[in-house]
C-alpha cells in the first residue's frame, strides 16, 4: 500500500514538473517572439498623437519586408487610423547604401500639415526597424518633399521625431550642431558638424546627446557612446548643464574614457548658454569613469581635441 502510494506520489511531481517546462519553454517563444517583432505607427482615432502596435516579421530580404510593413500600416481598427489618409499611397520602393528611398503619389501633397508630420513620423519609425534601413527621404513624382515654409526635408531617421507627440508642428528650424566623436584610435576627439531639424518644444540639448548616441560611420571617426545609452534626464540651469544617462555610458569601441566623457562635454558646451557639464548615471554623481570624477561639474577641454579637422554635413 505504501509502494502504490509513493508511486502516485511520484507520478504526481512528474506531472508538475513536466507542466512547468513546458510553460517555461512556452515563455520563452513567447519573450522571443516579442524580441523580434516589429513594432508600427499609427494614429489615435482623433488623429492627434501616434500609437503603436506589435507585429510579427516576416520572412524575406529588406525591400519586401518594407513593403509588407507598409500594406500593414493602411489597415484601420476600432482603436487606431492609419496614417495612409485619403488616396495617399506608396509608388515605389528603393534602397541605396542604407538609405530607403519612398516615393509617394501626388495625394500627398492634400494632406494637412499635421498628417503629413504624422505620416513621415510612422514610417520612418517603422522602417528604420529593419536591418539595413538606416533612413527614409521621401519624393512626390521624384521631387523631394519639403516643409510647409519650402525647405527640402532630405533624409530622415528616428532622432527626427524625438517626442513627436508632444511636438509643436508649426515650430521648428534648422539647427547646425557641433559634436565631437573620436579619432580613429580612440585616443583623442575630433570635431565635426552636423544640420537637424529641431521642434522647439524639444530641447537643443537633448538633440545633441541623441546624436552623439546615434553615432558616426564617417571614416576615420569613432562612435562614443554606445547605441544602447538612454537618457533619463536633461536640462541646463545657470550655465550649467545636468545630463541624467539609465545605464553606463561606455561603448564597446576602444574609446578611452576621457574621450568619452569629453565627447559629451565639449559638444554640449559648443552650445552658448551651457559653461560647464554634469554626468550621472540613474541619479548617481559619486562615480569615477577613468581617471575622471563624475561628482565635480566639467568645463571644455580643448586639449582632448586632435587639431586640423574639417567639419561635415549629416547625410
Amino acid at each position: 500500500m505504501v509502494k502504490s502510494q509513493n508511486k502516485y506520489i511520484n507520478l504526481i511531481i512528474i506531472l508538475i514538473l513536466s507542466v512547468c517546462i513546458f510553460l517555461t519553454g512556452c515563455a520563452k517563444n513567447s519573450m522571443l517572439v516579442e524580441d523580434t517583432g516589429f513594432v508600427l505607427y499609427f494614429t489615435d482615432a482623433d488623429g492627434t498623437k501616434l500609437i503603436t502596435k506589435s507585429y510579427e516579421p516576416v520572412e524575406g530580404d529588406t525591400i519586401s519586408i518594407v513593403e509588407n510593413l507598409t500594406e500593414e500600416l493602411k489597415k484601420n481598427s476600432f482603436s487606431s487610423t492609419s496614417v495612409f489618409a485619403g488616396s495617399v499611397d506608396v509608388k515605389s520602393i528603393e534602397l541605396n547604401d542604407g538609405k530607403l528611398k519612398v516615393v509617394l503619389n501626388k495625394e500627398y501633397e492634400t494632406l494637412k500639415i499635421a498628417q503629413k508630420l504624422f505620416f513621415r513620423a510612422a514610417l520612418v519609425l517603422t522602417y528604420t526597424q529593419v536591418t539595413g534601413v538606416e533612413s527614409v527621404e521621401f519624393f512626390v513624382n521624384e521631387e523631394t518633399v519639403k516643409y510647409n515654409d519650402g525647405t527640402v526635408i532630405g533624409p530622415l531617421d528616428s532622432l527626427d521625431f524625438i517626442d513627436i507627440n508632444n511636438a509643436n508642428i508649426n515650430n521648428y528650424s534648422t539647427q547646425n550642431l557641433t559634436l565631437y566623436f573620436s579619432n580613429s584610435d580612440g585616443s583623442k576627439l575630433k570635431k565635426t558638424m552636423i544640420e537637424c531639424v529641431c521642434y522647439d518644444n524639444v530641447s537643443i540639448e537633448r538633440y545633441v546627446i541623441e546624436h552623439l548616441i546615434k553615432g558616426t560611420k564617417e571614416e576615420g571617426y569613432l562612435s562614443t557612446l554606445s547605441g544602447e545609452t538612454k537618457i533619463n534626464n536633461i536640462v541646463t540651469k545657470d550655465g550649467v548643464c545636468y545630463v541624467d544617462f539609465a545605464k553606463n555610458i561606455g561603448n564597446e569601441v576602444a574609446v578611452s574614457s576621457d574621450v568619452v566623457v569629453y565627447s559629451i562635454v565639449n559638444s554640449l558646451s559648443e552650445l552658448n548658454h551651457i559653461t560647464k557639464v554634469q554626468i550621472s548615471v540613474d541619479g548617481e554623481t559619486d562615480i569615477i569613469y577613468g581617471n575622471i570624477d563624475l561628482s565635480e561639474t566639467l568645463s571644455r577641454n580643448l586639449d582632448m581635441v586632435e587639431s586640423g579637422i574639417e567639419g561635415q554635413k549629416e547625410e
